[in-house]
């Protein structure tokens, strides 16, 4: 899908000045964004798979990917390990989930056969 923005202004708000969240192409004219508490024009693809696995919309997919690709590789009892090892660990800990939820839930997701089309689809 292709949103189009034309003459729009976004300045001084506490986060992003224009944030989209899905897959989607972004066409703009005369756009301003200053000031603000993030970024500028800030577009989260994959929001929807975020949502689906209970993580931050914002998690970044390529992250992601190559979390599951390493906890998939893992042996059973490092798996807890890897996740708790890793960079997103601190971001994911902070959302609503509590942590043993969380490392399941990856887990599941890592050891789920379809987990390569999912992973393949984070790293487009």
């Amino acid at each position: 899908m292709v949103i189009k923005l034309n003459g729009v202004t976004s300045v001084g708000n506490g986060g992003d000045g224009i944030r989209i969240e899905g897959d989607v192409e972004l066409e703009g004219n005369n756009i301003h964004t200053a000031n603000n508490g993030g970024q500028g024009i800030n577009i989260i693809k994959h929001a929807g798979l975020m949502k689906q696995f209970g993580l931050p919309t914002d998690t970044d997919p390529k992250e992601l990917a190559e979390l599951l690709i390493a906890v998939r590789n893992a042996p059973n009892e490092e798996k807890q390990k890897v996740i708790e090892n890793n960079s997103l660990w601190g971001k994911f800990s902070v959302g609503a989930l509590n942590s043993t939820t969380l490392i399941s839930n990856l887990i599941n997701i890592a050891s789920n056969p379809q987990t390569m089309q999912v992973v393949a689809s984070l790293l487009k």
